[in-house]
């Protein structure tokens, strides 16, 4: 009889014991975290460490490739979640192929968004500009995120165009069909938005030119957010066209994802 209640207290413990690690494998979590992640010094901000740019062929365009194996994130003044980003000017014809600037860090009171971190501008008016900035999920060993009802994403974000969310899934790369909320009031996405908007399949890596936004009408955003499981990498994508003498530009200044991180199959 002890044996045998020493065996089933054992099996008990063993039990309880996998149930906790399930429970505490895949649960909410902070797994991305860029707000006020940046240390200011005396120069405002840091220039990004980006690839050398590509001229495309018969255009206008000048493209600063994306990669998701190299970051950009600024070598100093900087204490934050790896960057990943990609970048494309189009001015028009008498204008340069430049970025007016292309920050890690930025002074934070700077218009016409307040805390400022990351800003890609175009050199001049009348042109086109298309940024990608990207940041990976952060979490424990073998393990992967997912959106469920409990994920949420906070964001400050703005810009002369409309600006999309962006998420790499198993190795594909999605864009949300519909823009995010601009403006320094930021936006939020919970779980339920997360899960049923609409996405479409596109490819920003080591492209030139970067890849243009689906239309909604192409009947492209057919992939739903609750197929994502394996998530890699979130971000927001920006591509528009601003004439006048102000260049074009989209600043991020709050990207933080809580979602669930659950054991790689």
């Amino acid at each position: 009889m002890k044996t045998t209640r020493k065996k089933s207290t054992m099996k008990t413990c063993i039990g309880i014991t996998l149930a906790a690690f399930v429970a505490a494998s895949a649960q909410e979590e902070v797994v991305i975290n860029f707000s006020a992640n940046y240390i200011t010094g005396e120069i405002p901000r840091e220039n990004f460490v980006l690839p050398e740019p590509v001229d495309v062929p018969d255009t206008n365009k000048r493209t600063w490739k994306y990669s998701d194996s190299t970051a950009i994130s600024p070598t100093a003044n900087y204490a934050g979640p790896e960057i990943f980003g990609g970048f494309q000017t189009e001015p028009d014809d008498d204008g340069s192929a430049e970025l007016f600037w292309i920050t890690g860090l930025h002074n934070p009171t700077y218009p016409p968004l307040e805390n400022t971190k990351l800003v890609a501008s175009a050199s001049c008016g009348n042109s086109t500009l298309t940024a990608l900035f990207v940041f990976k999920p952060a979490v424990g060993a073998g393990q992967t995120v997912c959106f469920d009802e409990t994920s949420s994403l906070d964001y400050v974000v703005n810009s002369t165009s409309p600006t999309r969310l962006v998420v790499k899934n198993a190795g594909t790369w999605y864009i949300s069909s519909i823009p995010l909320k601009l403006g320094e009031e930021g936006g939020s996405l919970a779980g339920f938005d997360l899960l049923d908007s609409n996405w479409a399949e596109f490819d920003p890596e080591d492209a030139s030119p970067l890849p243009e936004i689906p239309d909604s009408s192409s009947g492209e955003y057919s992939t739903l957010g609750s197929s994502f499981t394996d998530i890699q990498g979130v971000g927001v994508y920006n591509a528009g066209y601003r004439a006048g003498e102000n260049a074009p530009y989209v600043a991020l200044g709050k990207f933080t994802l809580t979602a669930t991180g659950i054991p790689k199959k």
